[in-house]
């Protein structure tokens, strides 16, 4: 019993990880695109709210959200990804009420953070 609830909580740790550093890739993306001269229209977006917000943005609203309307083939990967933020904060804030997002495993959560990457060629 205490093994099974060390692993589960090892997965809770390594799925909480994955999400954080994906949420710290997204919002670098967004200050290298606010900040540098880069061409195309999510940079241009991302520019007109870092004027008003600087570092103040919002990865679901600003970020995430932005993305969507400037690359619509990715709104289901972004959509899967919102989930797993949903899970993050679960993870993240106890675990006290019910989920009422899918559980993920480790494997899941990366699946979908690897994906959502290399979508919105964000290294490219």
């Amino acid at each position: 019993m205490i093994l099974k609830f060390r692993v589960q909580e090892l997965d809770f740790l390594f799925s909480f990880d994955i999400i954080s550093t994906i949420e710290a890739t997204l919002r670098f993306d967004y200050m290298e695109r606010a900040h540098r001269k880069r061409k195309g229209e999510i940079s241009h977006v991302f520019r007109d709210i870092y004027k008003s917000k600087k570092d103040r943005v919002r990865l679901e609203e600003d970020i995430l959200d932005i993305w969507g309307r400037c690359k619509p083939s990715c709104k289901s990967i972004i959509g899967k990804f919102k989930g797993v933020l949903k899970y993050r904060d679960w993870i993240a804030h106890g675990r006290y009420w019910i989920l009422k997002v899918q559980k993920y495993n480790t494997r899941d959560v990366h699946a979908i953070a690897c994906e959502l990457i290399k979508r919105l060629s964000i290294f490219t």
